[in-house]
């Protein structure tokens, strides 16, 4: 296996992101295929996740499609549960109370408060708020 420094990392997260841009699960895949063979598939994994995180700052529509289209249904509710585990924690961080702020559905949504959408707007990834946005609910 070969080391990668910083640098080539960001440039290989420029050129993963240009390859998903494409929607083009053929070029997505052949792109990912020598960075595999040559850094293998835990790299490509990272490599995947910061360019998704970037494109949810930068392209939401595209980062959609690849939350989508990329990854295996049960890969994606994984990441959904994953953030919204992360934003319960954070609501009760910041002081606010389950039941009074924001409530859990039985649909694995988050019933909350304006203020409380608000303070996650602020403090959470821009991937865990586009997949926060699906299951997020203003009630009052």
């Amino acid at each position: 296996m070969f080391n990668v420094d910083s640098a080539d990392f960001r440039v290989h997260i420029d050129l993963m992101v240009h390859a998903l841009k494409t929607r083009d699960r053929k070029i997505i895949h052949g792109f990912e295929k020598p960075f595999s063979a040559l850094l293998g598939s835990k790299y490509v994994r990272d490599l995947a996740a910061a360019a998704i995180n970037q494109l949810a700052l930068s392209d939401r529509e595209t980062c959609t499609w690849v939350l989508s289209n990329y990854y295996e249904p049960s890969t994606y509710s994984a990441m959904k549960q994953r953030a919204i585990r992360s934003a319960l924690q954070i609501l009760l961080d910041q002081g606010f109370v389950r039941g009074r702020d924001f409530l859990l559905t039985a649909a694995d949504g988050i019933q909350v408060r304006s203020e409380v959408r608000e303070t996650l707007a602020h403090r959470v990834s821009g991937l865990d708020r586009l997949l926060l946005e699906s299951v997020i609910e203003v009630i009052y």
